[in-house]
């Protein structure tokens, strides 16, 4: 889910569940204050120009929010 470049949030949600495997998300250098949210939790703030990565057991539902103000 999604509205950008129109929007500073892009939401991934998993459909299928049981699997564990990492999710990595490129953070454009152009911003300092991404923030990452799994299930509306912080899951952490990542740094510019980096990939930030995520492992874990995902459950059918799950969402993961990634902000780019």
């Amino acid at each position: 889910e999604t509205g950008y470049p129109f929007s500073d949030q892009i939401t991934f949600i998993v459909e299928e569940a049981g699997a564990t495997f990492p999710l990595q998300l490129r953070i454009p250098g152009w911003c300092a204050n991404a923030e990452v949210r799994v299930n509306g939790k912080r899951a952490g703030t990542p740094a510019a120009n980096t990939f930030f990565s995520l492992t874990r057991a995902w459950k059918a539902g799950d969402r993961i929010t990634l902000r780019l103000p």
